[in-house]
């Protein structure tokens, strides 16, 4: 069975109320949005979200995620434009009953899961911390700026 997501927001009574234990699939892109905390970030796709729900026992369900999106951003040694693939491996507890543990996300009284801040947390969780256009980044040179990538220049170095 294959679930849909609409405005961030899956329905999932039919999974709460199945006596058994059947996967329920996800498979779309979602539009993106605003998201904060990406700083020098621009999300630049759709995100991608491929999700396995599984009712796990009386009241709660185990969600497998896959998030793929692709970043833009700047190098931080030569100020290059540059673009990334980025792809998340995640799993999560969805629940009824109040939290007693931080890593369960709660499930509506009206049977639903919104997915938007569980996103926004993995994707900005997830952001790299080196962020090169490539790993052998020259960097700009510290005396006249030139791009050391695409000419060295005959400064010394300080």
């Amino acid at each position: 069975m294959k679930k849909h997501i609409s405005n961030y927001i899956i329905k999932v009574n039919d999974i709460l109320s199945d006596p058994g234990s059947e996967i329920v699939g996800i498979d779309q892109d979602i539009p993106v949005w605003k998201i904060e905390g990406l700083a020098d970030f621009t999300i630049d796709s759709s995100v991608h979200i491929s999700a396995q729900l599984q009712k796990i026992e009386r009241g709660e369900i185990l969600g497998v995620f896959k998030i793929n999106y692709q970043i833009k951003g700047i190098c931080f040694k030569c100020l290059a434009d540059k673009t990334e693939k980025i792809s998340i491996e995640t799993k999560v507890v969805f629940s009824i009953y109040e939290n007693t543990e931080d890593d369960k996300i709660k499930i509506s009284k009206y049977g639903e899961i919104n997915l938007q801040n569980f996103i926004e947390q993995e994707i900005v969780t997830h952001l790299p911390q080196d962020f090169k256009c490539k790993l052998s980044c020259k960097g700009l040179c510290g005396v006249c700026g030139n791009n050391n990538n695409i000419k060295k220049c005959k400064c010394r170095k300080v």
